[in-house]
C-alpha cells in the first residue's frame, strides 16, 4: 500500500510527463496546420500505400513483405475512419505527431532533465524534413524504432516486438533487428548465468509485470496478424531491382545524359547502360564500372543528407529564431565548459554508461546500406535523427553540469 505522499508524488510526475507530451503534440499540429488545405494530393509512393489500404478493406491483402504491410494496415484503418482522401491528411498529422512524441519519449528516458529532451525534440518538430515530407512510410518505421529504443533496456521483449514491427514497416530495419536482438540475448544470458553485472551495463532487468505481459501479447498479435495477411515473402530482390532502375535513371537524367521521365522511361536508360540485365547481380556483371560509380557517388550524398537533415528549419521567422536560440545556447554552454578539464572526464564517464545506445547507434547505420543502391533522400536517413540529437544533448548535458546549471542536472 502506497503512502499518500508517495502516491501524490507519483501522480505529480505522471501529470508533468503528460504535460510535456501534450505540449509537443499540440506544437507539432500547430506547425503543420493547415496542411490539409495547402498540401497537394500525392501521386506516387504515398498514393500506393493509400490504395493498398483501400484494397485490404475490400478483401485484399496487405501486399508483399517488402512494401510496408504495417503502413498499408494503418491506411486501411484511417480510410475506414475518415475516408480515402481525408486519410492522407490524417496520416500527415497523426504520423508526424506520433514520431515527435516518441522522439521525446526516447530522449527523456536517457536524460536527467525532461527540459533537455524537450528542447532537442523541438529541433526536430520544426525541421524542414519533418514538416514538408509527404511520403511517411519511413516516419512510421522511425516512430516504432524510437518506441523500441525507449523500451529495449528495461522491457526487452516489448522492445524486440516493436523492432519486428519496424521491419514490417521498412524491411531494411532487419539490419538493426538481427544484431540488436543478438546483443540483447547475449546480455540476458550473461546476466542469467550469474556473472557480476557492472554498474555501467544499464538498468537492472526485472521480471515482467501484468501490464508488460498484456502489452507484449498485443504487439505479438499485431505482428502475427500482419504476417498472416502478407501476400508474398520473397520479392525483396525484385523490389530492389525496380528501385535501382528508377533511381539510377534519375541520377543520369540529373547529370544531363538523358531527357526523359526517369520514373516512367527508366527502361530506356537501363538498355543503354545495363543491356539485358534483370537483377542487381547481372547489372554489376554487365557494367561493373557504372554500377560501382552509382554507389560511390551515393555514399557522400548519404553522409551529407544525414549531416544536414536537421540543419534547415521550417521557413517561419519565429520558428527559425527559436531554433537558432536553442542551438546557439547549446553551443555557448559547450564552449564555456570546454575550458574545464572536468568536462572531458565527465563526458568519457558518461560514454562508459551508454553501452547499449552506442551499439544501437552503430547498427542503425546498417539500414543505410541499401540506400546506396537508390537515391539518398532525407526521408531515407531519418533513422540517424535520434542519435544525432541524443549525442549532441549528452555533450550539452555534461557541459551544463560543469557550468553548474542545476535546472538541467535534475529530473524536471
Amino acid at each position: 500500500m502506497l503512502r499518500p505522499k508517495v502516491l501524490s508524488a507519483k501522480w505529480k510526475l505522471i501529470c508533468v510527463a503528460l504535460g510535456f507530451y501534450l505540449f509537443i503534440g499540440l506544437t507539432q499540429i500547430v506547425v503543420l496546420y493547415p496542411l490539409h488545405k495547402t498540401m497537394d494530393l500525392p501521386t506516387w509512393d504515398e498514393a500506393n500505400y493509400m490504395g493498398g489500404g483501400d484494397i485490404f478493406l475490400h478483401g485484399g491483402n496487405l501486399g508483399p513483405l517488402d512494401i510496408s504491410p504495417v503502413y498499408t494496415l494503418i491506411y486501411a484503418i484511417l480510410i475506414k475512419a475518415a475516408g480515402r482522401i481525408a486519410s492522407i491528411f490524417c496520416a500527415q498529422y497523426l504520423v508526424k505527431t506520433f514520431v515527435s512524441m516518441m522522439l521525446f519519449c526516447f530522449l527523456s528516458a536517457r536524460f536527467k532533465a525532461r527540459l533537455m529532451a524537450l528542447l532537442l525534440t523541438m529541433i526536430w518538430v520544426v525541421s524542414r524534413v519533418n514538416v514538408y515530407e509527404d511520403v511517411l512510410v519511413n516516419f512510421v518505421a522511425l516512430g516504432l524504432f524510437l518506441l523500441a529504443l525507449a523500451c529495449v533496456e528495461r522491457h526487452r521483449i516489448m522492445g524486440l516486438l516493436l523492432l519486428c514491427l519496424c521491419c514490417l514497416a521498412r524491411l531494411e530495419y532487419i539490419f538493426v533487428f538481427i544484431p540488436l536482438a543478438g546483443y540483447l540475448a547475449w546480455e540476458s544470458l550473461r546476466i542469467g548465468v550469474g556473472r557480476r553485472q557492472s554498474a555501467q551495463s544499464g538498468p537492472k532487468i526485472t521480471g515482467m509485470r501484468a501490464w508488460e505481459y498484456t502489452s507484449a501479447s498485443l504487439l505479438a498479435l499485431v505482428v502475427v496478424y500482419v504476417l498472416f495477411h502478407v501476400s508474398a515473402f520473397g520479392q525483396g530482390s525484385q523490389h530492389a531491382w525496380f528501385t535501382f532502375n528508377q533511381l539510377y535513371a534519375e541520377h543520369e537524367v540529373e547529370a544531363g545524359r538523358f531527357q526523359l521521365n526517369p520514373f516512367i522511361d527508366y527502361n530506356l536508360v537501363m538498355k543503354v547502360d545495363f543491356p539485358g540485365a534483370t537483377s542487381l547481380l547481372q547489372a554489376f556483371e554487365v557494367n561493373p564500372r557504372a554500377f560501382t560509380m552509382h554507389i560511390a557517388r551515393n555514399v557522400p550524398k548519404t553522409a551529407m543528407e544525414a549531416f544536414w537533415i536537421l540543419a534547415e528549419p521550417y521557413r517561419t521567422p519565429l520558428l527559425i529564431v527559436m531554433r537558432g536560440v536553442i542551438i546557439g545556447s547549446f553551443m555557448t554552454v559547450i564552449l564555456l565548459a570546454s575550458a574545464s578539464g572536468k568536462f572531458t572526464q565527465n563526458l568519457l564517464t558518461a560514454l562508459q554508461n551508454k553501452k547499449t545506445i552506442i551499439y544501437a547507434t552503430v547498427v542503425s547505420l546498417l539500414p543505410l546500406i541499401p540506400v546506396q543502391l537508390g537515391y539518398p533522400l532525407p526521408r531515407y536517413v531519418v533513422i540517424t535523427v535520434p542519435f544525432i540529437l541524443f549525442w549532441s544533448g549528452l555533450v550539452c548535458q555534461e557541459a551544463l553540469e560543469v557550468t553548474n546549471s542545476p535546472r538541467f542536472s535534475r529530473r524536471v
